[in-house]
């Protein structure tokens, strides 16, 4: 499991949402949700954006400097 499904699988939980009550959310269905949990599927960036963002977070890359 990669580690954003890990996190929206916990973050989902500690929300205490189903994988339908987030798919409503973000518009898609809860077999996309499903699909991305168990990391098969391709997804979005932006659903990925507005998931973090329903589960109260954000996606923020910030480029690692040179040791």
């Amino acid at each position: 499991m990669h580690w954003l499904n890990l996190a929206v699988v916990v973050l989902r939980n500690e929300r205490k949402l189903t994988q339908k009550d987030l798919a409503k959310s973000v518009g898609c269905s809860p077999n996309t949700i499903a699909n991305l949990e168990r990391g098969s599927t391709n997804i979005k960036f932006e659903t990925i954006e507005k998931i973090i963002d329903i589960l109260g977070y954000e996606f923020d890359i910030h480029k690692k400097e040179k040791p």
